[in-house]
């Protein structure tokens, strides 16, 4: 379990640990950006991200949070025929800040969740857990 960190703590660790990754400078990464969308990142440096991420904290991001979610859900079945099942939408809305009932509702697959992951829902992600 993670010590007690502020919110403003948790934000610049996990914008340094970007950072670092990307060889970006920290100002160039903010709380808003998409992790996919705006920063590009690729799955092996969201592997490497998640690991620095769980050992910083001491936690474990498990398979129902964040980037895990579209296999999450292609495995747990909660989405069929083009649709996310009524607890994968509690889900999803736990775990992204801005995310409405109309975007979900256009989403063709479960790859479509990480265009709307944001740095801030990391952030949330490991308040949750501290």
């Amino acid at each position: 379990m993670t010590e007690k960190y502020s919110k403003q703590e948790i934000t610049e660790k996990i914008v340094g640990v970007i950072a670092d990754i990307l060889d970006r400078t920290t100002e160039e990464i903010s709380s808003n950006m998409g992790v996919f969308s705006d920063l590009g990142i690729e799955s092996v440096e969201i592997m490497e991200i998640a690991f620095m991420l769980e050992q910083e904290f001491d936690i474990k991001i498990e398979d129902d949070e964040l980037w895990n979610l579209p296999k999450y859900f292609l495995e747990t079945e909660m989405f069929k025929d083009e649709i996310f099942s009524k607890k994968a939408i509690y889900i999803i809305k736990n775990n992204f800040s801005e995310i409405s009932d109309e975007d979900i509702s256009k989403f063709k697959s479960t790859n479509a969740l990480l265009e709307n992951l944001v740095v801030q829902d990391i952030v949330n992600c490991i308040l949750k857990k501290s």
